[in-house]
């Protein structure tokens, strides 16, 4: 995957078509109007498009995407996203085969952790799509317990590092080696 040159400075709010770019780079500003979103993650997708998902600001009980089919310069707010229950928290997502080429289908396989609740932060949770984040379905459970904020990266071999907050008070680590994960 090519890396996105497209960086969302500021706490996002509604996505706007507004844009500001700054000369010397491909960076731009988000205009913000509405307090909808923020910490959020982005990831490119298999056809070049990025896909951001944050939290929602107003804490309802699931996350918020949108969609850029330019690098970042504009953006299609898809609104609440029922399939990431979340309640309020930071997530991240990352593409399961990042070196794949568009082609492949391991190309369109995503990652998402979170913390999987409505109200609280609890149940760190592994989420998997095949599909370029249209469908994802719950690889697994890293952490029954209190959860802040987590990180989730491919590694080499096709294992999986997950890397967690708990309670801010420790930072927690698992490496998941492909044969342990669902379908590997």
């Amino acid at each position: 995957m090519a890396s996105v040159r497209t960086s969302i400075i500021g706490r996002p709010r509604r996505l706007s078509p507004h844009r500001r770019a700054h000369p010397a780079t491909d960076r731009y500003t988000l205009i913000c109007e509405e307090p909808d979103m923020d910490e959020t993650t982005i990831v490119e997708l298999s056809d070049g498009r990025v896909l951001l998902n944050s939290r929602d600001h107003a804490r309802g009980g699931h996350r918020r995407i949108a969609i850029s089919a330019d690098g970042g310069q504009s953006w299609q707010d898809r609104g609440v996203d029922d399939q990431f229950t979340d309640p309020g928290n930071n997530a991240q997502l990352a593409g399961r085969f990042p070196d794949a080429p568009g082609g492949d289908p391991r190309a369109r396989e995503l990652l998402f952790t979170n913390a999987h609740d409505r109200f609280a932060r609890i149940r760190g949770t592994l989420s998997i799509s095949h599909d370029d984040g249209e469908s994802w379905r719950e690889a697994l459970v890293f952490e029954p317990g209190p959860l802040d904020y987590s990180v989730v990266q491919a590694l080499a071999g096709g294992a999986l590092g997950i890397l967690w907050e708990v309670e801010a008070r420790e930072i927690r680590f698992a490496r998941l080696e492909p044969e342990h994960l669902p379908g590997g």
